[in-house]
């Protein structure tokens, strides 16, 4: 037997699975420890996460501020801050998306085999690109309907958090359709 430890994930590698459902402690993926790591690059979509954060953040210190230290709040603070964390919320899911971020199940991957779970990538894609689309219709639809009704404490339109929410959902679709794409050409017909 070899000197190095045998454990489930390197006996998933032995078998010809491509990749470790997670990472082994000890591993740098390639890199020296000295080495820094790849900076990830910045999309729309984080660029105006990272405003409707930094714009929540204000408006809830100033909801704050107002309410303890003045003691006579701002009334339009509270909608706005929940407005602008639903707008936060779907623009940093179509982050989330762009970088592959969001919660998956990776037990079946590493069990199965290479064509099975070609076959599962697949569906999982399709899946995902046909539920994301339909959201994105209705998204639309209900932002179109909600465009005249106007916000309680101030004087815009209702119509503003939705589309929001729609370009959130949109977002998400087109980049799933990216990573589909990119998943046709590279990892369906290498595994």
């Amino acid at each position: 037997m070899d000197d190095k430890k045998s454990t489930p994930v390197s006996s998933l590698l032995e078998r010809g699975h491509p990749e470790p459902p997670f990472a082994i402690s000890g591993e740098t993926d390639g890199m020296d420890a000295g080495q820094d790591a790849p900076q990830p690059r910045l999309g729309v979509e984080d660029m105006v996460g990272l405003g409707l954060f930094w714009a929540t953040g204000a408006v809830i210190f100033l909801q704050f501020f107002t309410r303890y230290v003045l003691n006579d709040s701002f009334g339009w603070t509270e909608e706005i801050g929940r407005y602008l964390l639903i707008g936060m919320t779907f623009i940093g899911a179509a982050a989330a998306v762009r970088r592959h971020a969001h919660v998956n199940m990776t037990y079946f991957h590493t069990i199965v085999a290479a064509p099975v779970r070609r076959v599962m990538h697949a569906l999982i894609d399709l899946i995902s690109i046909v539920i994301l689309g339909a959201l994105t219709y209705f998204a639309i639809k209900l932002a179109n309907a909600m465009g005249n009704q106007p916000m309680t404490s101030i004087n815009m339109s209702m119509g503003i958090v939705y589309w929001a929410v729609a370009v959130g959902i949109g977002a998400m679709t087109v980049r799933t359709l990216v990573i589909a794409r990119r998943n046709i050409r590279q990892r369906y017909s290498e595994r």
